[in-house]
């Protein structure tokens, strides 16, 4: 197994050990539109006065300051969905406070916890075996990694997993390790920045850095939000997916053999750290479905990297002030522009430049490495011939979004194209389709504009899940339904990378 290193000029560390975990060993063995759809539904629970310890949905409206202020008010709050006039906001009692000085209308606030959850889980997936549930690749069937939160694998499980498969599949896989995190490059622990290649012949096809196999790719991204716990999960069963099917499935087998998979199951392990203890609190909160509802104080709300810098706390509530930066705020396109925030404490501050932090800027080497250049802005399409896809897994909302996010009225060169391709994918998994601005909020200094921006090929962003399905804590037993979604929509994406702009590609 060989590992390479690819870092932007300045990202050094020292490396350091994790703190010991209390985690166990297991065996193999939107909220965005879907708010307002719970309510017509009549899926949420009856509504109770929210706690002090409460973290509470905040619905707003243009009042006297009109759709202008309501932008301006909620620019750099944790919005959960916007629609015209409207809006769906994470908080507390103080932002309620800032809104109404602001002259918004608040129209209700319900506690978080009665909100989310209220599906229960089918039966059939409550009794699922548990190599269901715990899905690892046939060659390193035994193995032992950590969880935490019913299931859910720790930061170190996921570093060990994929030492493990490098080691089990060296034909198909090579572990690449790209950079630091924060924490890393300021010698106060972190962790390296990893990812697969995962390509038949990966033990000799040559330097990914030049690409001497000459083949397309497809690059899957997870958990650039630390609270986002199931999009790691879904990475880590597409792997499975992948390496179990090979050989296998015909339509698999002939991915690996003409395709590049590039899979980053982690994307912020630094703050992704902070929320694994925070979810192992034995007094953290659950729904009646069994997802989690913490206290506005608990540090499982953690969204940002941890880079603390410029950080002051403003107040006791994590879930509206925390320390570091939101690393789909900090990359180069528009930077500083919609739905971000210069206050350091905020949940989309931006930094204090575009790629300020370690984990964009890695990111950015990366994809750049792999994908090269070439500049499309509001002008240039991307010539047909231009090879590649991207993926970034978010959730929750059931939202595809293409860009560009940062302005839903500024020219996308492709526009058709990547429409097109995006509708695609989301036939499988029935999600709402649309530019960002569209069917959520426009939001600047995000990765997939950057990516079709600066590089020219198709860039995406889904939100798995919804609140019914428990929001951003859903238990680990709603897995195997989110998954189910998903698998055939990833695959769409991956088999479209040798000719994004052109092929229709056939469904799996």
């Amino acid at each position: 197994m060989s590992h390479h290193r690819t870092t932007p000029e300045g990202l050094t560390g020292l490396p350091d050990g994790r703190p010991p975990s209390r985690r166990r060993p297991l065996t193999r063995a939107g909220i965005a539109t879907a708010v307002a759809g719970l309510v017509v539904g009549g899926l949420v629970a009856p509504a109770r006065a929210a706690g002090s310890d409460d973290v509470v949905v905040v619905t707003v409206q243009a009042g006297q300051s009109g759709d202008a202020g309501l932008r301006d008010a909620i620019a750099g709050l944790d919005v959960l969905d916007a629609n015209g006039s409207q809006a769906n906001l994470l908080g507390d009692a103080a932002t309620v406070e800032d809104l109404e000085a602001a002259g918004v209308d608040v129209v209700r606030t319900r506690a978080y916890g009665d909100v989310i959850g209220s599906a229960p889980q089918p039966r059939a997936l409550r009794a699922a075996p548990a190599q269901s549930l715990y899905p690892v690749p046939e060659r390193i069937a035994g193995n032992q990694y950590e969880t935490f939160f019913g299931g859910y694998r720790t930061v170190s499980a996921h570093e060990q997993f994929l030492r493990d498969v490098a080691a089990a599949y060296p034909e198909l896989v090579e572990l690449v390790d790209y950079g630091d995190s924060w924490l890393k490059t300021q010698g106060r622990g972190g962790h390296d920045l990893v990812a697969l290649r995962i390509t038949e012949g990966a033990d000799h096809d040559g330097r990914w850095e030049t690409n001497d196999n000459g083949k397309p790719r497809f690059f899957l991204t997870a958990q650039a939000h630390a609270r986002e716990i199931l999009t790691s999960e879904i990475a880590w069963r597409y792997i499975v997916s992948l390496l179990d099917n090979y050989g296998k499935d015909p339509q698999v087998t002939q991915l690996l053999q003409s395709t590049e998979i590039w899979v980053q199951t982690q994307n912020n392990p630094d703050g992704i750290d902070l929320v694994e203890d925070a979810l192992d609190d034995p007094d953290l909160r659950l729904t009646a479905a069994g997802d989690g509802n913490p206290v506005n104080q608990s540090k499982a709300w953690q969204r940002k990297n941890l880079d603390d810098s410029d950080y002051v706390q403003t107040s006791t509530s994590w879930s509206s002030s925390q320390p570091g930066i939101d690393l789909n705020r900090n990359f180069a396109t528009d930077w500083g522009g919609a739905s971000t925030s210069a206050t350091p404490s905020s949940q989309t501050y931006r930094g204090t430049a575009p790629f300020s932090e370690p984990e964009a800027a890695a990111e950015a080497t990366l994809l750049t490495t792999l994908f090269g250049t070439y500049e499309t802005g509001t002008t240039t399409a991307a010539p047909d011939d231009r090879r590649g896809t991207f993926l970034n897994l978010h959730t929750s909302g059931g939202l595809a979004i293409y860009p560009y996010a940062y302005d839903y009225q500024a020219n996308v060169p492709n526009l058709e194209q990547v429409k097109t391709l995006g509708f695609r994918q989301t036939y499988f998994s029935g999600q709402n389709t649309g530019k960002a601005g569209e069917i959520l909020y426009n939001n600047a200094g995000n990765d997939i504009d950057w990516i079709y921006d600066q590089l020219g090929i198709p860039a995406y962003t889904w939100e798995l899940g919804s609140s019914a399905e428990g929001g951003f804590f859903s238990s680990y037993s709603r897995v195997p339904a989110f998954w189910a979604q998903t698998e055939r929509a990833i695959y769409y994406l991956a088999e479209a990378a040798g000719s994004p702009y052109t092929s229709p590609w056939a469904r799996r």
